[in-house]
């Protein structure tokens, strides 16, 4: 067993017993971060006053100041248009962040290799290559 495994089992032990090969992470979906930026608890308290501003400034518009109708809508409009742009910009972040951690992973993940023994020589393989019975340099 001092030699490793033979080069001509390798095929029936990836059959016997599986690869270490790891899937690689599914990059989040920019809907999902813009959902998850709007979970935040005080863009909701915006979202709220922002509905309680229009539906009360054009509901005393009607009732009361009937030229004021026309402009009723813009503070509550404004408010919903700055939860937006504030989503918007932190989904975009989040997900150029993500991206790029994803392509560091991947660089990082071809540099790991490992020195075993194998039909009694050393090689140098990617990690993803090690076999059971393989032995390991430590």
């Amino acid at each position: 067993m001092e030699m490793g495994i033979s080069n001509n089992s390798c095929e029936a032990r990836t059959i016997a017993f599986g690869t270490h090969k790891r899937e690689a992470p599914e990059r989040t979906g920019f809907c999902t971060l813009l959902l998850e930026a709007l979970d935040d608890f005080m863009l909701k308290i915006l979202i709220g006053c922002a509905v309680f501003q229009l539906v009360f400034e054009i509901g005393m518009a009607a009732a009361r100041k009937p030229e004021h109708l026309a402009t009723a809508w813009i503070e509550g409009f404004a408010i919903l248009v700055a939860v937006a742009v504030v989503s918007l910009v932190t989904a975009g972040s989040d997900y150029k962040k993500e991206g790029q951690f994803l392509k560091q992973q991947a660089i990082a993940e071809v540099g790991k290799v490992v020195t075993l023994k194998r039909d009694g020589k050393e090689e140098v393989l990617h990690k993803e290559n090690i076999k059971v019975g393989d032995i390991i340099k430590i």
